[in-house]
């Protein structure tokens, strides 16, 4: 039995446990205004162009742990939307490494919202000042007397709008965990620090973070990654990128390989790069003519310093393009066109900015303009001073017709009916480049009747001219009318990156090649026209097989 003196000490020391508990629970409601006046002015004191509410807070004084309800962040220009919202932010001890002698923070945010427009961020872009300047780290740090070591979001969601609010970017059941930001263990380790993020990506896709971190690097943290992203559809970036003149329509990307970025090595090695169904344009309009060279510019001159830069890998082990539309658009009202190649199925194989990574490969197949069999093989040998590459196109028994608007911007007609093919070669060797363009037309009907009725009489005796000329020029033998474009000599620069030189071999070669096979029947019609005289490189052959 008990005695009554033990019984007189088990109710002493339960009453004192539960007036204790009363007076913890009654300086908790007592403190908690306290607390949230604390923090609220705290952060908004820290926070640059940003304002905060907390409607409400409560500490636990029996174990220290503290509840921030309702926190919204807004912009202080654009209040709407809030930047963040965060229904429950939780700070408590990370009772665990009190047994390695530090005291710590465990930080959690449940269910929170991040949400930012074209507007606020644009508002962000014009004031020009850094994270750490507006003050974010600072202002989480105020919440909670001990430094934070883990950090945990469950199910948040990100979303971006840009110009077109039904295509938001956003970013779903995102959890993401990181833990030993203090560098308690292994601070000797280049990153001690470990994290980890997984999302839905718009709506159907999936991405993954597992990785390793410095949280504590200067002047940012310095991160080492292992990424995988699961087809993530391509359509809802086609609002930001309008603004580089790309369009983008249905496809979905999977990915997966290593990112790293710290002081001294930058990385971003993709194992693989799979795209499939995507409808990519470029669009050339004369209003953003002078923006897209600007761009151009920008870009060669970033592929030029990337070029063998020591600190920085860009290496794609495998890339492949399935079942794609590829197309240019020339948005001109005077010279208005669409070439593009159809069922584009690509494959290239060690992309590298380094010259000793070796040799790459590419190899595809398409239909120009949806009719003609196309082929491209390449073989790209990068070097420490200049390009090396050579390259093998052809172009089989393509639609004529498809070329109707090009013809007419041009060469002012248009045909009934007809094919082109197209054959290449191209060669380059320490900077200079040597090959051709060769097109082939056969069965070509320039003038029809019916068709052509309502043209002006003019225009129909012009037409009419342009098929007799290209009559006078087709090879009795093979039916076809050729044309070639000769390509050699330098290259523009002694250290013209490969994708540089492919884009000029493009923008100087390729695209004129078509012009010049009509504007020499053009010149055999009309000795004025101008444009008869500009291609003096090419001539007009008889076809050989």
């Amino acid at each position: 039995m008990i005695s009554a003196t033990s019984k007189r000490r088990l109710f002493w020391t339960l009453g004192l446990i539960f007036i204790l508990a009363l007076v913890l629970v009654a300086g908790s409601h007592y403190v908690n205004p306290i607390i949230r006046t604390r923090i609220e002015r705290a952060m908004n004191r820290n926070l640059v162009g940003y304002h905060t509410h907390l409607p409400s807070a409560h500490l636990r004084l029996l174990d220290g742990t503290l509840f921030l309800y309702g926190l919204n962040v807004v912009q202080e220009g654009h209040p709407k939307p809030a930047v963040m919202e965060i229904p429950v932010l939780r700070v408590s001890i990370q009772w665990r490494e009190v047994f390695s002698r530090r005291i710590v923070a465990d930080c959690l945010l449940s269910q929170p919202t991040a949400s930012i427009n074209l507007i606020q961020l644009r508002s962000e872009r014009a004031r020009k000042i850094t994270l750490k300047q507006e003050g974010w780290q600072r202002a989480l740090e105020t919440v909670y007397p001990f430094k934070i070591n883990k950090f945990r979001i469950d199910t948040g969601t990100v979303t971006y709008i840009d110009s077109d609010p039904t295509k938001p970017i956003k970013f779903q059941h995102l959890n993401f965990v990181a833990d030993n930001i203090r560098n308690i263990h292994l601070p000797e380790h280049r990153y001690p620090s470990t994290f980890h993020l997984d999302s839905v990506v718009f709506d159907t896709g999936h991405a993954n973070l597992n990785g390793h971190a410095n949280f504590l690097a200067e002047p940012l943290p310095s991160v080492l990654t292992r990424y995988r992203i699961d087809r993530v559809p391509l359509d809802p970036l086609d609002p930001p990128i309008k603004r580089v003149n790309l369009r983008v329509k249905d496809g979905v990307l999977s990915s997966e390989g290593v990112l790293e970025y710290s002081t001294d090595r930058k990385r971003a090695e993709a194992k693989q790069i799979r795209i499939d169904g995507v409808h990519v344009t470029y669009v050339h309009t004369p209003q953003t003519a002078s923006a897209e060279s600007s761009r151009f510019k920008t870009i060669k001159q970033t592929a030029a310093r990337a070029s063998n830069a020591p600190g920085l890998l860009l290496e794609v082990h495998e890339l492949q393009l399935n079942k794609s539309i590829v197309a240019f658009s020339n948005d001109d009202s005077d010279r208005r066109y669409v070439l593009y190649l159809s069922d584009f199925n690509a494959h290239l194989t060690n992309l590298s900015n380094h010259s000793d990574e070796g040799i790459s490969n590419i190899n595809a197949r398409a239909r120009f303009m949806g009719t003609g069999a196309s082929s491209l093989a390449g073989t790209f040998r990068p070097q420490k001073h200049g390009s090396d590459f050579d390259l093998n196109l052809a172009v089989g028994q393509a639609s004529l017709p498809s070329l109707n608007d090009l013809l007419r911007a041009y060469g002012r007609f248009d045909v009934q009916s007809g094919n082109v093919s197209i054959y290449s070669q191209a060669s380059v060797r320490h900077g200079a480049i040597s090959g051709y363009i060769k097109m082939l037309f056969n069965d070509v009907v320039v003038y029809n009747r019916e068709k052509d009725k309502n043209k002006p009489l003019l225009h129909q005796a012009y037409e009419l001219a342009i098929g007799g000329a290209a009559k006078l020029l087709k090879n009795r033998s093979t039916q076809h009318v050729a044309t070639e474009v000769k390509l050699n000599g330098k290259l523009n620069s002694p250290t013209t990156s490969t994708w540089e030189a492919l884009g000029n071999l493009v923008s100087n070669a390729f695209v004129n090649a078509i012009e010049p096979g009509f504007d020499r029947v053009i010149g055999r019609v009309s000795s004025s026209d101008s444009e008869a005289n500009q291609h003096t490189s090419v001539r007009n052959v008889e076809s050989q097989r």
